[in-house]
């Protein structure tokens, strides 16, 4: 505001207002591409920690808590979610089909692990025996 009206009450800047209101769409552009840019590193760094050493870490606690190999599972790390896909004979799927909650023991384990809320989604593939 304060800009605006130093600009109307100056004649010679009043005659130059073109060139100030293209500054001013410039300087609001490049505002708004370093806001964009912060953000998209944001989002970039919080991927990178769900990478390498997180995946490896969750992959074994899923694996501990569902009694089979860490080969025998697969983890698929997205922002705030992990999806892991475990391979189970039937007997070993008929003994987990009783047990209830072990999503959410899973995601206690890995918030204590992490530090922050990752919701666990499993899926149980049959392997043959």
């Amino acid at each position: 505001m304060i800009l605006i009206s130093g600009v109307t009450s100056s004649g010679k800047l009043w005659n130059e207002k073109s060139k100030i209101f293209i500054y001013l769409i410039v300087i609001f552009t490049l505002t708004v591409l370093i806001v964009n840019s912060s953000r998209a590193s944001a989002e970039l760094y919080e991927r990178a920690q769900y990478s390498g050493e997180f995946v490896e870490s969750s992959r074994v606690i899923i694996s501990s808590y569902l009694g089979v190999m860490p080969d025998d599972v697969r983890v698929q790390a997205e922002p705030h979610a992990l999806k892991a896909q475990v391979k189970l004979d039937p007997l070993k799927l008929e003994d987990l089909k009783y047990v209830k909650g072990i999503e959410d023991v899973i995601e206690e384990s890995i918030r204590e692990l992490v530090g922050r809320d990752v919701r666990v989604s499993i899926e149980y593939v049959l392997s043959p025996s």
